[in-house]
């Protein structure tokens, strides 16, 4: 089955190399504690979402088979939601629906992202608007969503200068864990 989905046995070893790394870094306990995204089923969905954008817009540019896998890892992330939904007891009815409503809400990150990205001015501050107005919609003062603004830039320089063979081969797609903030 997973050959299939997958090819060969290395590519599907690789994508869930770099699922693994999407995954831990999004569990990171700083995100929660020290930038203040609600460590809610929204807010850990929305660290997920933010990684895994991060590493397919990486690979978005690269060749033919590093697309692919990035559709791979693309591709376990719904499985990895599938699995997540059905383990909390969402119904095998209401599962396809809230799969798609979270692919929905991951293009559409991934496009407010894009517009930031591709931007030639102030990326801080239109990173910071697209924070607050997802992660923090009620929080007034700046903090968590400054700094976590200031991250996904930050990341999506460090991974754009990493070769996606050494991704690849090490498993490590995001910088040093949080460098003083």
């Amino acid at each position: 089955m997973f050959k299939a989905l997958f090819g060969r046995k290395s590519d599907f070893a690789n994508a869930q190399s770099l699922y693994g790394a999407v995954v831990a870094r999004a569990r990171q306990p700083h995100f929660y504690d020290k930038m203040g995204v609600p460590d809610t089923f929204d807010g850990r969905f929305e660290m997920m979402t933010l990684h895994l954008y991060l590493l397919v817009h990486r690979l978005r540019d690269e060749t033919p088979d590093k697309r692919r896998l990035s559709q791979q890892v693309f591709d376990l992330f719904i499985e990895d939601m599938d699995r997540g939904l059905r383990e909390a007891g969402v119904g095998d009815q209401t599962v396809p629906k809230r799969i798609k409503k979270m692919t929905r809400v991951f293009y559409g990150r991934a496009g407010a992202y894009d517009e930031v990205l591709a931007l030639d001015g102030d990326q801080q501050t239109a990173m910071e608007d697209v924070m607050q107005r997802n992660l923090f919609p009620e929080q007034d003062e700046p903090g968590g969503y400054r700094d976590l603004a200031e991250y996904a830039l930050r990341e999506a320089e460090i991974l754009a200068a990493i070769p996606v063979d050494d991704m690849i081969k090490h498993g490590l797609l995001f910088a040093d864990p949080f460098p003083k903030m």
